[in-house]
């Protein structure tokens, strides 16, 4: 039988960076589970944690560039896919300046530098970080819904927290880990 490793890690899939032990059997993760020691998640995981093995390996995965090319899709080289993305920016630049240009980055982590690195070479000061695609989302969805944005004292110890129509625990574990 083969050997299965258990490696000790934290879940990336958001901000509320989980204990997570991972199953590792030929240099692949078959599985993973809340870590019980964890002092943040303390053994528990979300569903999109849970299924990081699926996202990871499934057959439908992009590994590498592809390029549409009448109905099909075709496979081109690192080279060929930077090249036609400098020249698609340039496009742009040259046509409409480079303030036409929109740049968008979802829950990178350490990348942020980076990212605005990017958008100040191509002179762009529109950048959008996770915070305006994530958590400007639960601003708007909490004013509409309370009518302010309501934050539960709940790092205190609180002895009573009522919420109507939400269940943050399930939506939004990485914010409501103190429940």
């Amino acid at each position: 039988m083969e050997k299965v490793e258990k490696i000790r890690t934290v879940c990336r899939s958001c901000h509320g960076g989980c204990g997570v032990i991972a199953h590792v059997k030929n240099d692949r993760v078959i599985k993973v589970e809340g870590d019980p020691e964890s002092p943040i998640s303390y053994g528990s995981m979300c569903s999109k944690g849970l299924a990081i093995t699926q996202l990871a390996y499934h057959p439908d995965r992009i590994l590498y560039p592809m390029k549409k090319i009448g109905s099909d899709w075709r496979r081109i080289s690192w080279e060929e896919a930077l090249d036609t993305i400098t020249e698609k920016f340039n496009e742009v630049i040259k046509k409409y300046g480079p303030e036409a240009i929109i740049i968008g980055q979802g829950t990178g982590r350490d990348y942020e530098s980076h990212f605005s690195r990017f958008g100040n070479l191509l002179g762009t000061p529109n950048m959008l970080t996770a915070g305006h695609m994530c958590y400007l989302s639960r601003v708007g969805a909490s004013l509409t819904t309370c009518g302010r944005h309501p934050v539960c004292d709940y790092a205190n110890n609180p002895k009573c927290i009522i919420m109507w129509g939400c269940n943050p625990l399930w939506t939004n574990p990485d914010e409501y880990k103190g429940i």
